[in-house]
């Protein structure tokens, strides 16, 4: 059930995707028939009109009409165009053989959507075939699709009748030139890169003048870089084939001017002068007749054409000039849309290389300024030296602390302070349960009484040895006591010296008992305080104790303080899970909002060292370190 109910949906979305009407349709393309200038034009956009309407993700054509050679593709969507790519050019070219309209239906794994490949046939007014359209569409069933199929059909007749029927104005015109409309607002229209406009202008290029190949470079610095080359979809200039042409494309850059290499002569200068570039270009293709041709705005030169003519045939000197013409106004188009299309990576290093191109061909004063400022910055260098500071991370702590414990097992009677408080030398800081201790003493007291009193009675009776252990154990319980009087007296704590409250905090704890040796308290005195320099093991052979610098803590690392090593630690301790070395370090003017714990940089001054060490050494160690170097 839950299947059959997804089924139903897919096919419910599949059918959203609506077919045009197929009347409409018509109209449109007999609309284009009666206005394009060519039959080129008109299958182009025709094609792309069908595809449209169909909702295509993907559709190519392939014509070859009477001169007219048309190789495009239609692609719309976020799917990358080179998944349909193989299977639709696979049908067309099998479309091409066979001479019929063919169909391929695809069905989705989850879902009931069918994907369908179609493509029909392309014939002339004899009824030969002359090329194929193909695309991608999407259907809910097979009746769909063959609906589909027929009006693709369908409409690649209507095309091919309408196309026989086209006569452009400039055929009728005898002698005007076949490239008057190359270059029109029609070609730029949806164009959205550099690229892309110049891929259409070789491609049509191609068509019109029959070539093999055409090519567009364009200028920048006085380079030449090939962005479009007919019949292809993208161009590498790591290909053997686009370095020659690119090559050819800047000796017609240095020279200024068309250049032909063909053996049929075109002009009477040209043949006194051996374009060996273009000789080289020409020998790679079998002597076919190669030619490049400058499109420039003013003495600018923007761009550069480059065309190889099938074998057997040349360029005439009328063609040379028709295309330098037909392309006049791409001069200063194709250089707009490049830095229109420029990302702020490409915008940065042009700029950059703009100013050294810039600066590499200024002269006078401002440029010997700069190379001499140059060249003195390199001696300085290479031969100057600096002063060589070691940044490491240091900890305020307290020259002295005091550290309160419990004296004896008891209650917290009373706590007077707690961690931040200031406290002055003799303030009181806690004291412990004594009712306990009292009782004791007052048992003592007695004790000494009674012993007292039979140390009498035995002297009276004249039992002196009686009256010496009674002596004895008189003196005895008279040392527990003075013990129990000295329990008493630390029974209350006093802070030893003016500083602050670094820890402890027992206004929570009173009450409750206490072990002789717990930690309540830590005191330490205030403004008081010295340096940790905690110094790593690549850094420790570069200290020594009488070394000065300066340190910054993070809580204001504006104010700087002079310190001085006074000594260095000879064994290494651990901190935060790393192997490090510890030095003493003494502040000559503490800061008085300086407080035990604060971190921050000190910055020790370990003497003068070349310049090219103190700005290498960094790099060099970390790589002897990784590489074992």
């Amino acid at each position: 059930m839950l299947e059959s109910k997804s089924q139903e949906r897919d096919g419910e979305r599949a059918a959203a995707v609506s077919e045009p009407p197929l009347a409409d349709l018509f109209a449109e393309i007999v609309r284009l028939a009666h206005h394009s200038s060519s039959t080129s034009v008109f299958y182009r956009q025709g094609f792309r009109l069908i595809a449209e309407e169909l909702q295509s993700p993907y559709a190519s054509i392939s014509l070859r009409r009477a001169g007219v050679l048309l190789d495009d593709y239609w692609h719309t969507g976020p799917a990358d165009p080179g998944f349909w790519k193989p299977a639709v050019d696979d049908l067309l070219t099998t479309v091409l053989a066979a001479g019929r309209a063919q169909m391929r239906m695809f069905k989705s794994k989850h879902s009931a959507l069918k994907v369908n490949l179609l493509s029909a046939p392309l014939v002339n007014e004899s009824g030969l075939l002359i090329g194929a359209i193909a695309l991608c569409v999407q259907s809910a069933n097979e009746e769909a699709a063959q609906r589909q199929l027929s009006m693709l059909t369908s409409l690649s007749s209507l095309m091919s009748y309408l196309a026989d029927g086209i006569v452009t104005a400039r055929q009728e015109r005898q002698g005007q030139s076949p490239l008057d409309d190359l270059f029109t607002w029609d070609q730029i229209t949806g164009v959205s890169s550099a690229s892309e406009l110049a891929f259409r202008i070789t491609n049509d290029l191609r068509t019109r003048l029959d070539c093999d190949l055409v090519a567009l470079g364009v200028c920048r610095n006085k380079r030449v870089n090939v962005i479009s080359i007919s019949k292809y979809d993208s161009v590498s200039s790591r290909n053997p084939g686009v370095r020659l042409i690119g090559e050819a494309m800047e000796e017609c850059f240095d020279f200024g001017g068309p250049i032909v290499r063909q053996d049929e002569p075109w002009g009477p200068e040209e043949l006194l002068i051996e374009y060996r570039l273009h000789h080289r270009w020409a020998k790679s293709v079998d002597q076919a007749a190669v030619a490049s041709v400058p499109v420039a705005m003013g003495d600018d030169r923007t761009a550069i054409i480059s065309m190889c003519a099938k074998p057997g045939r040349s360029f005439s000197a009328d063609v040379i000039e028709d295309v330098a013409a037909s392309l006049a106004p791409a001069a200063g188009l194709l250089p707009l849309m490049r830095l229109a299309k420029r990302t702020v990576r490409e915008h940065v290093v042009e700029s950059a290389r703009d100013g050294a191109v810039n600066f590499a061909g200024s002269r006078g004063w401002f440029r010997l300024a700069v190379v001499l400022a140059f060249l003195s910055f390199v001696g300085w260098f290479v031969f100057g030296s600096m002063p060589y500071r070691v940044a490491v991370p240091f900890e305020a702590v307290p020259t002295t602390v005091q550290h309160v414990v419990a004296p004896f097992d008891g209650g917290i009677k009373a706590a007077y302070v707690a961690a931040g408080d200031e406290v002055t030398g003799g303030q009181l800081l806690f004291e412990l349960e004594t009712n306990a201790l009292e009782l004791e003493r007052k048992r003592l007291m007695a004790e000494i009484e009674v012993a007292g009193i039979e140390v009498d009675r035995a002297l009276a009776a004249d039992e002196l040895g009686e009256a010496g252990l009674a002596a004895a154990r008189k003196r005895v319980i008279e040392a527990r006591l003075l013990i129990l009087e000295e329990k008493l007296d630390r029974s209350v704590a006093h802070a030893a010296f003016d500083g602050i409250v670094l820890s402890g905090d027992l206004s929570q704890l009173t009450g409750q008992t206490v072990s002789q040796g717990d930690g309540l308290y830590v005191v330490a005195p205030r403004g008081d305080w010295k340096v940790e320099l905690v110094i790593p093991q690549i850094a420790v052979d570069e200290l020594r104790a009488g070394l000065g610098g300066y340190i910054a803590c993070d809580a204001r690392p504006e104010e700087r303080q002079s310190c001085r090593i006074v000594r260095m630690l000879p064994s290494s301790q651990v901190r935060d899970g790393r192997s490090v070395f510890i030095a003493e370090a003494e502040v000559s003017d503490p800061a008085p909002w300086v407080r035990p714990g604060m971190q921050g940089v000190a910055r020790v001054d370990a003497g003068r060292r070349p310049v090219w060490w103190v700005a290498t050494h960094g790099i060099v160690e970390y790589v002897r370190r990784t590489f074992w170097l």
